[in-house]
């Protein structure tokens, strides 16, 4: 977990509490970089804690406690949306001491990141791995809006452990640029488009 994780599960904000998701408002919109995050209710999961007019029928006490707990609901909302980021830097840092990787790309790879919801945000990219569910159906429309968008030299990864690319490149506009990359298996190819010194 990352500092600020760790720093709400200790103020009593557990992350797996999120409020129930409303059916009028988008609790997050993500644009880029740019997350719009909807005001929260002071839900602790399922469960409304404060409601009332402060002073006459909430304390200010506890209307200062919903206030914080609306806020949590927000960084937990986030959380869910964009989930941790330190499974990037622990791999970098295990590719460092593994593969030599130079240990000033962990310090940089955060200017390169942009969460996004949407294929058309993304900026030009060199190289693409998606890692859904393990089912070609579902692979498929996400390779027909990559190589909508992507460039047709831009390598396409799976990260797929029980299809077989072969299965995968069928029908593909970019066949040839579609490979394996489940656990950076596909040596040749990781070779050729992520050059490592030792694995």
């Amino acid at each position: 977990m990352s500092s600020r994780d760790i720093l709400l599960e200790q103020l009593g904000y557990p992350l797996d509490r999120t409020t129930p998701e409303g059916t009028l408002v988008e609790a997050l919109v993500i644009d880029g970089n740019t997350i719009y995050a909807s005001g929260q209710v002071p839900f602790d999961g399922d469960r409304l804690m404060y409601q009332g007019k402060a002073p006459s029928q909430v304390s200010m006490v506890d209307a200062t406690a919903a206030a914080a707990l609306g806020a949590a609901n927000v960084l937990r909302a986030v959380r869910k949306a964009v989930g941790s980021l330190d499974h990037i830097e622990r791999g970098l840092c295990e590719m460092v001491e593994h593969a030599g990787l130079e240990e000033a790309f962990v310090g940089k790879w955060r200017d390169n990141y942009q969460s996004t919801q949407e294929f058309d945000s993304w900026p030009t990219c060199d190289s693409v791995v998606e890692s859904i569910d393990e089912d070609p159906a579902a692979k498929q429309p996400v390779f027909d809006q990559l190589e909508r968008v992507v460039g047709s030299d831009v390598p396409i990864g799976s990260n797929t452990s029980a299809i077989p690319i072969t299965l995968l490149q069928q029908g593909r506009q970019q066949a040839d640029e579609l490979f394996h990359a489940h656990a950076w298996q596909a040596r040749a190819l990781m070779d050729k488009y992520f050059p490592i010194k030792e694995w």
